[in-house]
């Protein structure tokens, strides 16, 4: 079975794994107009971090993005890394806009699908 035949729900990912998924399967969706890496976002364009404050599972956990990511006591990559169970080092490395600032939806939702990939396989 490939990879991403229903990656949402396959046994084997980490809850942060599968919430990075989560936020993959809804990328597509934003259209590009809408889309900068090279910023948080507020008001009405915004980069993957921005977009994830719409998806109600996220909003369930208590994150959110007015002026930057926040999650608990957590602002920043602190916040991004504690949604996703991951290091800070990890977080800025998915989502800084400096190494992906060009990227589409499409394009950051590939990249997190094949990090995603590529942990399932180290670790499992």
């Amino acid at each position: 079975m490939p990879f991403d035949a229903n990656p949402i729900s396959r046994p084997n990912l980490s809850e942060g794994d599968r919430r990075l998924m989560v936020l993959a399967e809804f990328l597509p969706g934003i259209p590009v107009k809408l889309y900068r890496m090279d910023r948080w976002g507020c008001g009405t364009v915004g980069c993957a971090m921005h977009w994830a404050a719409q998806i109600p599972e996220f909003k369930a956990l208590g994150y959110r993005c007015d002026d930057e990511p926040t999650l608990d006591d957590r602002v920043g990559f602190d916040a991004v890394a504690r949604l996703f169970g991951f290091s800070l080092r990890a977080a800025w490395a998915l989502f800084n806009g400096k190494g992906h600032a060009n990227e589409t939806p499409h394009e950051t939702a590939a990249r997190l699908r094949a990090f995603v990939a590529k942990r399932v396989k180290v670790e499992g």
